[in-house]
């Protein structure tokens, strides 16, 4: 799969039937993946290519989510240390203009949610951002569909 954030590879979260697929982040030059059925995280471990409307300026993973079903799915990102994170989605990776959601509501350790109505096939391109360079941390991604 081709997108403009470069080739992607998907996996299924252990457990369910949710696809999940991990977008390739760009590092000293070189490409490298975080395959998305661990659901866990670094932000420090990523990029800062991108920003969101909200905040998000630190470093940043991005994951790729394609519903099995319409409805609607609530995407959790959870700290598990105390990293400061920003939750953005959106419809097309490389372009800023598609965001559908942004949310920083919390503070350094609190858990973003956003439940967001999906289509079956259409993806949304995850973004699990940190705060500022100083905020990152790890983390834990879920999706649950409701």
């Amino acid at each position: 799969m081709e997108t403009s954030c470069g080739t992607a590879r998907s996996a299924t979260v252990p457990g369910t039937k949710r696809a999940w697929t991990a977008l390739p982040r760009r590092a000293r030059g070189r490409s490298t993946c975080r395959r998305a059925a661990a659901v866990t995280g670094d932000t420090s471990e990523g990029t800062r290519g991108f920003t969101a409307t909200c905040a998000g300026n630190g470093p940043e993973l991005v994951y790729r989510y394609s519903p099995e079903a319409d409805g609607s799915a609530t995407i959790t990102v959870t700290p598990t240390g105390s990293a400061d994170l920003v939750l953005h989605v959106r419809t097309d990776c490389g372009e800023s203009a598609t965001e559908i959601n942004c949310l920083d509501a919390g503070y350094a350790g609190d858990p973003e949610s956003v439940t967001l109505d999906v289509a079956a096939g259409t993806p949304l391109d995850i973004f699990v951002d940190s705060y500022n360079n100083v905020s990152a941390g790890s983390f834990e991604l879920s999706i649950t569909p409701g």
